[in-house]
């Protein structure tokens, strides 16, 4: 089998839980449309994809590596991480 192939099967995967997710979410309100959470949700489908290629079938070692990631993400984007009122430390 293809490298390609293996991968797309990870992604598949991976989309899987995210698609019965949404199906859910749409029958617990009404069946027709739903709010779905598209940035958070496609954030964690992205990490879980690359950390199931990265790290095969143990990617919550992959998933606490995003986790931490984003943490410090948050950290940074604080503006008073880097700058005080007077300028830059």
């Amino acid at each position: 089998m293809a490298l390609w192939q293996v991968m797309v099967g990870l992604m598949i995967e991976s989309a899987q839980p995210l698609l019965l997710k949404w199906e859910q979410l749409i029958e617990d309100q009404g069946g027709v449309t739903a709010e779905v959470k598209v940035d958070a949700d496609l954030r964690g489908f992205s990490a879980d994809v690359i950390s199931r290629v990265c790290f095969g079938h143990s990617y919550s070692k992959g998933k606490e590596v995003f986790l931490k990631l984003r943490s410090i993400q948050k950290i940074m984007s604080n503006h008073g991480f880097l700058f005080d009122k007077s300028g830059f430390l």
